[in-house]
């Protein structure tokens, strides 16, 4: 849990809509973890799986959400990395409003250092679709902090 709490925490709040929902995902993320009884190739497999499940947790908590009142949640203001106005806040701010995709696949990307391929293979898409998602990803942000 010591090396990727940091990575596994910041995709939850991310993926989701309150930070609540992302404290619980995250916690269920490592519960996955424990009750795994695989081993895993390498530190690299552990990490992507890790994050994949995060991913997964999250679009469960936003399908029951839905289920729940028919309607999607919207997301709430993001929890202040710094204090209010600060430059990391407006960044978190600006990558809330991005579809989940795109933020998603931009952060794996940009802030993980993961390949298109790879993102790809976590999102249960194809690599040219994860392209479009940080292009278009990267064009929103630079517009919202312009």
């Amino acid at each position: 849990m010591g090396r990727y709490s940091d990575d596994v925490w910041r995709v939850c709040l991310l993926r989701c809509t309150q930070r609540s929902d992302a404290e619980d995902a995250f916690q269920d993320t490592f519960l996955k973890h424990l009750n795994r009884e695989e081993p895993f190739e390498d530190d690299e497999h552990e990490r992507a799986w890790l994050l994949r499940v995060a991913i997964n947790v999250c679009n469960d908590q936003h399908k029951r959400a839905y289920r729940a009142d028919g309607e999607l949640p919207q997301i709430a203001a993001s929890p202040a990395v710094e204090g209010p106005g600060s430059r990391t806040a407006d960044v978190m701010d600006a990558m809330r409003t991005l579809p989940c995709d795109q933020r998603t696949a931009l952060y794996l990307t940009a802030v993980m250092g993961y390949s298109a391929e790879e993102v790809a293979r976590m999102l249960g898409s194809t690599t040219g679709t994860v392209y479009s998602w940080v292009s278009r990803a990267r064009a929103k942000l630079k517009e919202a902090l312009a």
